[in-house]
């Protein structure tokens, strides 16, 4: 067996800070052979405007549609880090380390990691909701209407889209957090591992600045 520890990457900061990635631990049964892919989540994008990517691995993006005032700009989310196996697609995945969700403006994104990601702070409104083991956070909610795009809700292995009125992006992770409304923080991602493959496992919320890591050390068995 081997232990393996993963760190989710920090969501994109602006006036606010981008969420603390998420980490997440346990000892994975291996078998002779058996090729695993690694992935990590790469940091999201500080002060943007929109129409811009989150972090790789399911970070959330700014935008579509910018509204007219000046500026315009937040973070995107940050991504996830993960350890897959065979195909290495969404399904394949046997470990997930949450990223954070990216800032709006004056508002901090939501941490990501531990079973369900923090919410991002509203600016005034109803805020952005974290991912969860069963489904991808809340986008955030309007406090006012505008024309701008409207932030969407977290999906599985990603991050929402932020209001194109200053919304931050939903952090990727297991299920994604949801995009920040108006001004507001992306929620963060959730971190899940395979309980037929991993055992005691654990996770953390809010412990990683910067890009995410995987650390992979060997047992005695």
């Amino acid at each position: 067996s081997v232990t393996v520890e993963a760190w989710g990457a920090q969501g994109g900061a602006n006036q606010g800070a981008g969420g603390l990635g998420g980490y997440v631990t346990g000892q994975l049964s291996v078998t002779p052979g058996e090729q695993l892919r690694i992935f990590i989540g790469g940091q999201g994008q500080s002060r943007v405007g929109c129409g811009q990517s989150g972090g790789y691995n399911g970070g959330g993006p700014t935008g579509s549609q910018c509204c007219g005032n000046a500026g315009a700009l937040a973070g995107t989310g940050g991504g996830a880090s993960d350890l897959r196996r065979g195909d290495a697609g969404l399904n394949d995945r046997i470990l997930v380390a949450g990223g954070g969700g990216g800032s709006g403006d004056g508002d901090d994104g939501g941490a990501g990691g531990g079973l369900a990601g923090e919410g991002g702070n509203e600016y005034n409104g109803i805020g952005s909701g974290g991912g969860t083991q069963q489904a991808g956070g809340r986008a955030g909610g309007h406090y006012n209407a505008h024309t701008c795009s409207a932030g969407s809700p977290g999906v599985l292995g990603g991050g929402g889209m932020g209001d194109g009125n200053d919304g931050g992006g939903g952090g990727g992770g297991y299920y994604g957090g949801g995009g920040g409304a108006n001004n507001a923080g992306g929620g963060g991602g959730s971190s899940w591992w395979d309980p037929q493959r991993v055992l005691f496992g654990g996770t953390l919320s809010g412990q990683r600045a910067g890009h995410g890591r995987l650390e992979i050390s060997w047992g005695d068995d």
